[in-house]
Formats: C-alpha cells, structure tokens, sequence
C-alpha cells in the first residue's frame, strides 16, 4: 500500500514529520481551526504520511472549500493509515466478550461524543496475565478501583510495592499473576475528575511497558456509577467463570485467582468510620475477596483496623519503604499553577496532558471541543444521576 500524499494549503500549516521512526513525530504551527483539526487527525496516524505543501494557491477554489477538502483528504489518510497497521499487525491479545450488559459511548480523543455501543464492544484484556509457576500457591489478581484523574507515578508504585510484599512476605502461599486498573466512569461525580476517555487512555500510556499491569475499561464504560463490589465481582467472573482460572505453567489444568483489592491506608480510614460504607459491602468486598493496603504518611493504619478486625486475615498492609505523597490532587494543583509535573507522572502520560490540555483551566478537560454543535449537545444532556453512597474509594488520594 502506497503511503498517502497529502495537500495542504500552506507550509505554516503543514504537520511536518521530524524524526525518520516508522512512528514520526508529529508537529503542527497552525493557528487556525482547520490546521487544529488536522492535528487531531494526524494524531491517529500510525506510519508516516507523505506531506506536500502546495507553492501556490489554487484559483478558483473558495478558500472555505479548499481547508474542507484538505481536512476530509487529512482524516481520510488517518483512517487508511489505520486500517493498514491493523493489516499488517494484527491483534493478538487473547480476550473474551463480556456476559454484563454494558452501555456507553465511544468518544474522540477531544472528549466528544460519536456513537453509543453495548457489551459486544467490550473484552477483557488478558494478555498481561501470567501463568501460575507453583500449583501449591493460591494466584493473586490486583485490583486497583479510583478516578486516576490523573494517573501518577505512585499509583504505579503501588503494584510494585504489593509485588514485592507478597514475593517476600506472602511467598508460601500466594503469588501474585497480573494487576489491574479500573478507572471510574463519568458518573462518578468528583471534582477534577476529567471525562473517562482520558483517563482510561492515561492509564493504558502509563501501564503500557509493564509486563503485568494493564488497564480494564469495563467500569469506565458504564454510564452509571459501578461500586467497588460490582467492580470485583466483574473480574472475578472474567477470570474465574469465563477463563475457568489461571493457567497452570507446563499443565492443562487452571486454579481459581484471588481478586484482591489495592487500595492507599486512606481508604481503610474511611472503611473503618461507621455510616460511610454499607455493612453488606464491606463483608462482600473484605470478606469474599480482600485487600492489599499501603501505608501512607499521616494515616493511622493500625488504628483504622481496629473496627475491621472480624476480616482481618484479609487485609494486609504493606509498609511503605520509601515516603511518598505524591496524589492526583496535587498534580491538577500544579498543572492550574503552571508548575512542572516532571518525574510526578510517567512521561507519556505529561505529554498526553500538554496535548490535550487537561487540568490547566477550570475544567479538568481542558479547552471546549472543536465541534461547538456537538459540545453544545453534550452541554444540554441530562446530568448523570449523583453517586451512591458509599462514596468511591480513590487509590490513593480521596480528592
């Protein structure tokens, strides 16, 4: 396949291909509408686009008609440069279609709307979870519930943290196989939170050179709030029901996985405070799966356990070695500052925020869509109905 050759009005609007990677990167100086939404276009582009700017302009044409025809030629390149990567790499992630009923929408990368889907867009991703080495130990999925809004370095950490835990404390009878992201859906409503096809795409960005860490949509596709229970059953089904277990390595056989909760010491405070978290929930959540707890500075962890001590062979806490206070609140502050968010958050997930200008103004989202008419109908819908009680737990800020 020929790659496409595309006509632009002027070089100032020319997106120009700096590095001779098979994946360019991608500039654009322009300051008109047109020249922005080819750079939103361009930014799906996935093998390099031949640019040919034109020397003169051409008569006849309506300067209003030329920008359109260039920008549905620009849009038109993307979409082939798509189709011709999912050709000639194809897709070799083992999933599996969801039995839950889902409803959502599919959005562009600028938040907005383009068509409302069901479960059959859905399937979970297995591909990062590993086989069990030892079939005496009980394999452990993790599980971490919040609004990454957005996700930071800590977040990250904590995976890691709780690997080690249970590699060193836990290694008679658990071994960890796979840990999972869920982002909140846009039901949830909390301040700061930007709209799910971000943060999900922020979270996939971070996870995306980790072996064992990835990120499930499932939650963020819902219109309505999930809970933190309906969140653990869902894998719970996936892995266990649908997949029959994890595979064993060098047998056929498979064993049930223990879904576990990863959560920040502040979300064990506000477990053990009466009145915040139903009864029901917490024997379903800490009595039927568990969790793993890390420590945090300024949090009495031991305190907190007290009025939890009838699911206390459930809930392990692992002390945080090295002091870190890094949250997502502090990250939107600094962003709103215009302070630096260098080495607080992976450096795509810095990029995608510059690009997309999330967090710096009062709308976490960034700057109105390009498409007024479509924003403005976003704007007149229905508000999703408030979150449930008890409130979302945040890993591991609650802010």
């Amino acid at each position: 396949m020929k790659y496409p050759k595309l006509h632009l009005p002027t070089i100032s609007k020319a997106a120009r291909c700096l590095s001779p990677s098979p994946v360019p990167l991608l500039r654009c100086t322009a300051s008109s509408a047109s020249a922005r939404h080819i750079a939103v276009a361009l930014q799906h582009c996935v093998h390099r686009i031949t640019v040919r700017p034109y020397s003169v302009v051409r008569p006849g044409i309506p300067k209003s008609s030329r920008e359109q025809a260039d920008r549905q030629r620009l849009l038109q390149a993307a979409k082939q440069s798509k189709e011709y990567l999912a050709r000639r790499q194809p897709n070799t992630t083992t999933t599996t279609k969801s039995a839950t009923p889902t409803t959502a929408a599919i959005m562009t990368t600028n938040g907005t709307r383009l068509v409302d889907f069901n479960s059959q867009a859905y399937s979970f991703p297995l591909h990062k979870i590993q086989k069990l080495r030892s079939a005496s130990k009980t394999p452990v999925i993790l599980v971490a519930c919040g609004s990454f809004s957005p996700v930071t370095n800590l977040h990250l950490r904590m995976f890691e943290m709780a690997r080690d835990f249970i590699r060193f404390e836990r290694t008679d009878d658990f071994e960890l196989v796979g840990g999972f992201f869920s982002p909140v859906g846009d039901a949830y409503l909390k301040s700061g939170l930007a709209q799910a096809i971000h943060r999900v795409r922020m979270v996939e960005l971070a996870t995306d050179q980790s072996k064992w860490i990835t990120c499930d949509n499932w939650e963020a596709l819902h219109e309505k709030y999930q809970s933190t229970a309906k969140v653990l059953d869902h894998f719970a089904h996936e892995i266990n029901q649908a997949q029959g277990g994890i595979e064993i390595e060098g047998s056929t056989e498979r064993k049930p996985a223990r879904i576990a909760m990863l959560a920040g010491a502040d979300l064990i405070e506000t477990m053990s405070s009466p009145g915040v978290w139903a009864p029901e929930d917490l024997q379903h959540i800490l009595g039927e799966f568990g969790a793993f707890i890390v420590e945090r500075a300024g949090t009495d962890t031991s305190a907190a356990l007290k009025s939890l001590e009838k699911w206390r062979k459930n809930i392990w806490v692992i002390p945080q070695l090295v002091s870190n206070d890094i949250s997502s609140t502090k990250i939107r502050l600094f962003l709103r500052k215009d302070m630096s968010i260098r080495w607080l958050v992976p450096d795509l997930v810095e990029r995608y925020i510059e690009e997309h200008g999330l967090f710096m103004h009062d709308d976490p989202n960034g700057p109105a869509p390009l498409d007024k008419e479509q924003s403005q109908k976003e704007r007149d819908s229905p508000n999703p109905s408030p979150r449930p009680s008890p409130p979302r737990d945040e890993v591991p800020d609650k802010a």
